[in-house]
């Protein structure tokens, strides 16, 4: 009977433990893409939300401005610079066109890629503006910022980030 019972609860403690729903903790953050044929991953990427200011003169700072800045696996600093059209920062498409750029910064500065209103291609949808965290996809082609070598293409991108409002 000892052993019954013994057995018993053993079989009620296994599988009352695999019922429990595991605690999800925070969202991952993290920007991901492949450049070319290569993937690059940013772990923990930061993000700075420039609040507009319409109370002086200068037309270029009337608008949000979120900077996402993140460092590769393989140590390469990857930047988006995004300026909203309207007052809030809220899901939709930007492009390279509208004043919205990203950079890859390679081995320190000695190569730098890029996509802005002036050169490359470059465009980003925000899925999602949930309080302080921000998630979307990307693509591009971005150009060598130096001339010398062949323009890169930015497939498959997707980020989430955690910003700060100053």
């Amino acid at each position: 009977m000892r052993i019954f019972l013994s057995t018993l609860l053993g079989a009620c403690l296994f599988f009352s433990s695999a019922c429990q729903e595991e605690k999800a903790g925070p969202p991952r953050k993290f920007i991901s893409f492949k450049l070319d044929s290569v993937i690059y991953l940013s772990e923990n990427p930061a993000g700075i939300l420039t609040v507009p200011n319409t109370t002086d003169n200068n037309p270029d700072n009337d608008y949000p401005t979120l900077l996402i800045t993140g460092t590769s696996n393989r140590g390469d600093q990857i930047a988006f610079s995004l300026v909203s059209p309207t007052n809030i920062l809220q899901p939709g498409f930007y492009e390279s066109t509208q004043g919205n750029s990203m950079t890859i910064t390679f081995n320190g500065g000695l190569s730098v890629i890029g996509a802005s209103e002036n050169t490359g291609i470059f465009a980003l949808q925000i899925l999602n503006v949930n309080g302080n965290v921000v998630e979307g996809t990307f693509t591009g082609i971005l150009s060598d910022l130096y001339g010398s070598a062949t323009p890169r293409v930015v497939s498959n991108g997707s980020f989430r980030a955690v910003y700060k409002q100053l």
